[in-house]
């Protein structure tokens, strides 16, 4: 899915609880990522995000030097050492 239908998602209140960013390079989706958190969390209705709310300038990556965070924007990051999958896991009960 295309960011810009993401951002008019979250706009809308209509975005999926979680996401997997894919394609690109690193630098490009953790950007993508910080950007929609700023929609979600931003304080301002119109034009989200406004980039100058306490909200916005609060959302930043976790590995960042930075000192600023948001308490409601939290990253999941693969571990290369171990295998993630987002496959669903088949249940063998029966009904």
């Amino acid at each position: 899915m295309k960011y810009d239908m993401l951002r008019d998602l979250a706009i809308q209140d209509r975005l999926y609880p979680s996401l997997i960013f894919y394609g690109a390079d690193l630098a490009e989706r953790q950007q993508r990522a910080i950007e929609l958190g700023r929609v979600l969390l931003c304080e301002k209705d119109a034009e989200r995000p406004c980039g100058s709310c306490r909200h916005c300038r609060r959302v930043a990556w976790p590995a960042s030097k930075d000192e600023k965070f948001h308490p409601d924007f939290h990253v999941l990051e693969r571990d290369l050492r171990t295998s993630t999958s987002a496959q669903p896991v088949k249940s063998n009960r029966r009904i």
